[in-house]
């Protein structure tokens, strides 16, 4: 009669050796396929910003100009710069318009209106400021009213990372007769504005480039730093002004 034979030390050696190869491999694959799985929810957060910013500062820009109080001296866009843009429209009914005199939120030494123009004693055109505010390696589309506290509207943009303007201006800015494009319109990059005229007659139309990117860098990804980026573009025309 034969006998059952144990596995000897060397076979058990063996056995567990390939049992070990095929565990690494298939937590090679899961750890792939996790990462995979993170990245693609970071790529749909990404852009999933980009479409909030997008929709959001286009439809405050459609706005722009909209219940303000022209023939009181109000003006409807106050601060052009890449990055933000502050402009009055009645898009709520929870406020009023700043009071003349008031600081114009964001408004720097070039700009036309260091405090706000007009004699209105009452306008229900609110002022809002748009801008870009740091947060961490990225930035978060941020928005005021009234110069009140920054409330985030979208996260993840990349804009002045990659060196792309949020906002772009469209106008005749030299007197010339032709539209030039500019990313910031101030007293020194516009001699009409220089010489009086006001931004209102100037800015005739914006492009809006929203850059967002994902939260982390994916190591098998070498452009950007690794960041996956998302790109969107439209434009605005101010057919309020």
């Amino acid at each position: 009669m034969g006998r059952n034979r144990g596995l000897t030390l060397v076979e058990l050696l063996v056995a567990l050796a390939v049992v070990g190869t095929l565990l690494s491999f298939v937590y090679r694959i899961f750890l792939s396929q996790q990462r995979s799985f993170a990245l693609q929810e970071e790529v749909a957060d990404a852009q999933q910003n980009a479409r909030l910013a997008l929709e959001e500062l286009s439809r405050a820009l459609a706005s722009l100009g909209v219940g303000v109080a022209a023939g009181q001296g109000q003006v409807s866009l106050l601060v052009a710069h890449p990055d933000q843009i502050t402009f009055n429209a009645d898009r709520s009914g929870d406020h009023n318009a700043l009071a003349p005199g008031s600081p114009v939120p964001g408004a720097g030494p070039a700009d036309p209106y260091p405090s706000v123009p007009g004699t209105y004693a009452l306008s229900p055109a609110e002022t809002y400021r748009y801008y870009l505010r740091a947060d961490g390696s990225h930035h978060v589309l941020a928005r005021e009213v009234n110069g009140g506290t920054g409330q985030q509207t979208a996260l993840l943009i990349a804009n002045p990372g990659l060196g792309q303007p949020l906002f772009r201006y469209h106008g005749d800015f030299d007197g010339d007769g032709v539209t030039e494009t500019l990313d910031r319109v101030d007293l020194q990059t516009s001699p009409r504005l220089a010489a009086g005229e006001p931004l209102d007659a100037l800015v005739r139309r914006i492009e809006i480039h929203v850059v967002t990117r994902t939260a982390h860098p994916d190591r098998r990804h070498s452009d950007h730093g690794g960041h996956r980026v998302t790109r969107f573009t439209t434009s605005v025309t101010l057919r309020n002004l």
